[in-house]
């Protein structure tokens, strides 16, 4: 997740002149937090109610 931000920040750059980058980075860790909590096994020795079922997708599209 961190190279996904950090590394690649030049395609999050955003337009000239006012750049973009901590919003850009910001969504861009919010899409690859939900890739990894769908993906995420979840642990049968911890109690508790599974928060991400594998359906749910969390999308935003429109600001």
């Amino acid at each position: 997740m961190e190279s996904e931000v950090n590394v690649n920040y030049k395609e999050l750059w955003g337009p000239k002149p006012g750049y973009q980058l901590l919003t850009n980075q910001l969504q861009r860790l919010c899409m690859v937090l939900d890739v990894y909590l769908e993906t995420e096994p979840h642990d049968p020795s911890v109690e508790g109610p599974k928060e991400f079922p594998q359906e749910k997708m969390c999308l935003r599209l429109v600001k």
